[in-house]
């Protein structure tokens, strides 16, 4: 399938406004296309086929969903149906700094998760969220930059509001030792010093913590922080300009050439590539 990238270049962002956003009621959302952005698009009215990363799935007013630069994405209309949804443009580095006030974990959430984030607005937050883009300090020609960047900052807050905690996967029935040190493999100084760090305050057999880890989370330990560590290294190639070495030490690689092997099979890019083609840096 044929596929368009765009990039953060094809709008007019401002060092105060980060944030742009248009409403489409057209097919010019039809092709098949990536950001190195992160979008937030709501359904205003009707009804509309949404494509993402090759699932379809039908959304009526009120869905909403969190675009990554990882997703692609289409829509497809009936021509006999009117629908229009508002589409939400972020930079990079205003996603990230919004992410980080709500929560330290919450940007490397969204981008570690298997799927898009998605929510629904009732009718009255549909209204609220329309009369906030409606504000005259959205205007090219507004003044005040001021106002306008805590607009904006308050404005994707409240946004990403909607989606912390809606797609974070529930543990039932684990035990407490393994609740205890789940959040540890998704902490960077954990992360960074590995699994004898993580298991250093357990009182069990090594081989029944590892038994038992696979049982409950159907992977090893080891798989499982490597997940976790490829998925902190495309948040800060994403968010940072730090180097791919210095990404490759702060998640704990001891390799390069094994981190680019691993995250070129799981991105389909090599780390280099990757943060050439999706990162933005701040204006």
């Amino acid at each position: 399938m044929y596929m368009m990238e765009l990039t953060s270049t094809d709008w007019s962002f401002s060092p105060a406004v980060q944030l742009i956003s248009i409403i489409t009621n057209n097919d010019s959302d039809k092709a098949y296309h990536g950001h190195n952005f992160f979008e937030i698009f709501y359904v205003l009215e009707g009804t509309i086929t949404h494509v993402c990363n090759d699932k379809k799935e039908i959304l009526n007013m009120g869905d909403i969903r969190l675009l990554r630069p990882i997703d692609k994405h289409s829509f497809i209309r009936k021509s006999d149906t009117i629908c229009s949804h508002r589409d939400i443009i972020i930079t990079a580095s205003l996603f990230k700094k919004c992410c980080d006030f709500i929560d330290p974990f919450f940007f490397n959430e969204v981008i570690a998760s298997s799927t898009p984030f998605k929510a629904t607005l009732t009718p009255l937050d549909v209204v609220e969220f329309e009369k906030e883009f409606s504000k005259k300090i959205f205007d090219p020609n507004e003044s005040d930059s001021r106002l306008q960047l805590a607009t904006t900052n308050i404005l994707t807050i409240k946004l990403l509001s909607l989606f912390f905690h809606k797609e974070q996967p529930v543990y039932q029935d684990l035990p407490a030792w393994l609740k205890s040190i789940l959040p540890a493999f998704s902490s960077p100084v954990f992360m960074q010093e590995g699994l004898p760090r993580i298991l250093k305050n357990l009182q069990y057999d090594k081989s029944y913590l590892c038994r038992s880890f696979k049982k409950y989370m159907g992977c090893t330990m080891s798989d499982y922080l490597q997940e976790r560590r490829l998925n902190y290294a495309l948040s800060l190639l994403l968010s940072t300009e730090k180097t791919v070495e210095q990404i490759c030490e702060e998640v704990g690689f001891r390799s390069s050439t094994r981190f680019t092997a691993l995250f070129k099979k799981k991105y389909s890019l090599p780390p280099k590539q990757f943060k050439k083609k999706f990162f933005a840096p701040s204006k």
